[in-house]
């Protein structure tokens, strides 16, 4: 790989090849007559912020004669970490999840996730 410029390189090989980790921004790629590709960088792409997703999963388990996380985990296919994580508010779970865990509780899933706007 050759320099054109601060914003500009010259990719040897198939795009392929080229590593995701050396184009840490948004890049515009064009395949040269020569067979080679020139990468031009756009700049940052501004991410929007998610907003925060909140759940009451931890005190319904408790008002379910204490079931346990790994007990939750089983019923609804996914690993006690899972549950830790949303508990924790880490994870956002999959609407798939989420429509899961409302069935073992016997509730709506509105009723158990919201989101912090």
């Amino acid at each position: 790989m050759r320099s054109i410029g601060t914003t500009e390189r010259q990719v040897d090989g198939p795009i392929g090849m080229t590593n995701r980790l050396d184009f840490p921004d948004v890049w515009f790629i064009m395949c040269l007559f020569d067979g080679s590709f020139l990468c031009i960088e756009a700049g940052r792409v501004p991410r929007k912020s998610e907003p925060t997703m909140t759940n009451c999963v931890r005190e319904l388990r408790q008002e379910h004669a204490g079931m346990t996380q790994q007990a939750l985990a089983d019923q609804v296919a996914v690993t006690r970490q899972t549950i830790v994580a949303m508990e924790a508010g880490a994870y956002t779970p999959s609407l798939a999840l989420a429509l899961r865990i409302a069935r073992v509780f016997g509730r709506k899933v509105e009723e158990i996730f919201s989101l912090g706007e």
